[in-house]
């Protein structure tokens, strides 16, 4: 069993990347952002982002992917 194909690697300098989960409050709406970093050269990469709206009656949810070479 290879563990290392689970590890996000960085593509710069194939290290490991660690995963940060960010949330920002917008009044009625909130902002999750996951983002992947490495530890070594500090590459960032934006793997998703999901949005989350609140209305009158309505709750909507925007998730977006980021492209991964």
């Amino acid at each position: 069993m290879d563990v290392a194909k689970n590890v996000n690697v960085c593509p710069r300098c194939r290290n490991t990347m660690l995963l940060y989960i960010q949330s920002e409050n917008h009044g009625k709406s909130v902002t999750i952002t996951y983002t992947y970093q490495c530890i070594v050269c500090k590459y960032k990469l934006v793997s998703e982002t999901v949005e989350i709206r609140r209305d009158t009656d309505r709750m909507y949810i925007v998730r977006k992917f980021t492209k991964q070479a």
